[in-house]
């Protein structure tokens, strides 16, 4: 199984979603967040699972019960996700950040 790694602007759209829906419904902001972690580990189990995404070298992952989209690389053992965006955000996917000496 492949070792699952967040970028830091992954877990800072992560959290910041989890602060605005906690704001709005404290229940379904924990479920929602948890789908997200839930659909991210399964995904180190099957990295193939996921569409082919739009940048180059990466993949893409529907959170189901979710408006999220998470974009993410396999790199060795590791899986990295790049991205944790809502599905309606323009461009979200092509936000990904690059690996250090090599294109995103």
């Amino acid at each position: 199984m492949l070792r699952l790694e967040w970028t830091t602007p992954a877990a800072d759209q992560l959290e910041h979603a989890q602060d605005y829906y906690h704001a709005l419904n404290p229940m379904a902001a924990t479920l929602m967040a948890l789908r997200i972690v839930e659909a991210a580990q399964r995904q180190c189990e099957q990295p193939a699972m996921g569409r082919p995404g739009r940048v180059a070298g990466t993949r893409e992952w529907v959170v189901g019960k979710t408006p999220y989209l998470l974009v993410y690389r396999e790199r060795g053992m590791r899986w990295r996700c790049c991205t944790c965006g809502t599905r309606r955000r323009t461009g979200c996917d092509t936000r990904v950040i690059p690996e250090r000496g090599g294109a995103a």
